[in-house]
């Protein structure tokens, strides 16, 4: 999955060739020196990689470094809208926005560069049909209804994580975000207020 927008998988493909771009977080022109550290190479979807280009990390420190930074809980989407009938997945008329709450002024600085940069916001906001869903489905399947799956399946279901994982078919803990595409968007909006 691609570490900056979680949009794309970067998988490699014995046939036929297909597989990630891989991109110097810190540019080799101008460090040559750290062109083949493997902490350097970083695996991006084609679609981060163009919009990052030659970015000097190092001097603007500019984007998240995916080896030791990540948005994780502090760091969430959320919707925007005036609109009541969005949060029942009625409607699709928000914008989703990247928020953050107890962060460091540095993370929460490269977190609003690498949306800018990457255009996160704007990507995401490609997906509102799926985030209207999401809202829609977060009101239907409630955890009295989760809990009655949970117990109606015990040999399915291990706990209520895995219940909510098969409902929405994707992986909702933390740890697991990096394999399944939109999951940290899927976790934040289903664990909106």
């Amino acid at each position: 999955m691609c570490p900056y927008c979680n949009r794309s998988f970067i998988y490699t493909t014995p046939k036929k060739g297909t597989r990630p771009q891989y991109d110097h977080y810190y540019p080799k022109s101008k460090y040559p020196y750290l062109a083949l550290s493997m902490y350097n190479l970083i695996a991006y979807c084609p679609v981060c990689n163009n919009a990052k280009n030659a970015e000097d990390t190092f001097d603007n420190k500019s984007l998240l470094y995916p080896f030791e930074e990540e948005y994780g809980y502090d760091i969430f989407f959320e919707i925007e809208t005036d609109e009541q009938l969005c949060y029942l997945g009625l409607s699709n008329d928000f914008n989703i926005k990247i928020k953050s709450k107890n962060v460091e002024e540095d993370l929460k600085q490269k977190v609003q560069n690498s949306s800018k940069i990457l255009h996160i916001e704007e990507l995401y906001n490609l997906h509102n049909d799926y985030v209207s869903k999401l809202l829609r489905s977060k009101y239907i399947f409630t955890d009295e209804y989760c809990q009655s799956l949970l117990d109606t399946y015990p040999d399915w279901f291990f706990d209520m994580n895995e219940v909510k994982n098969q409902l929405y078919f994707n992986s909702l803990q933390k740890e697991e975000w990096g394999e399944q595409i939109l999951s940290k968007l899927t976790y934040d909006i289903l664990n909106s207020e």
